[in-house]
């Protein structure tokens, strides 16, 4: 009795939701983690702002792009934000910029998006919204 031989198939390659934080505070850098954990998202936090924009450009040449970045920025200065978008935007202009911070409210949401970012979360952050906010981000 000859077997026919068992032939396994290769799984389609998964495509892996990459997201860049940039939050210093080893508290809420858990909490996103443990937030984001069941959508399977590659998480990567950073405490420096500088090494975030690095590994993004990193990233983007080196094929192991990110799909979104999360930034708590405590300083609310238009500017200051309008320059690191523009800087991020120039890198990749597909990839999806999210503003973390504790003075953020609906009026300010909508300055925020005419800056280029798409998705504003106040703080502190709740799991259940940051979840479905990167989970709609993912099913978009």
């Amino acid at each position: 009795d000859d077997e026919a031989p068992l032939i396994i198939e290769p799984k389609a390659e998964e495509t892996v939701y990459r997201i860049l934080c940039y939050e210093n505070d080893q508290t809420l850098q858990n909490l996103i983690k443990k937030a984001l954990a069941p959508l399977n998202i590659d998480v990567v936090i950073t405490a420096s702002l500088v090494d975030m924009m690095e590994w993004f450009k990193i990233s983007q040449v080196g094929g192991n792009s990110f799909s979104a970045i999360m930034m708590d920025l405590s300083v609310h200065n238009n500017e200051y934000i309008n320059t690191i978008v523009t800087e991020l935007r120039a890198i990749s202009s597909t990839v999806k910029i999210v503003l973390a911070g504790d003075m953020i409210t609906k009026s300010s949401s909508s300055d925020y998006s005419k800056q280029g970012i798409d998705v504003v979360v106040s703080k502190p952050f709740h799991i259940s919204e940051l979840r479905s906010t990167f989970k709609s981000m993912i099913n978009s």
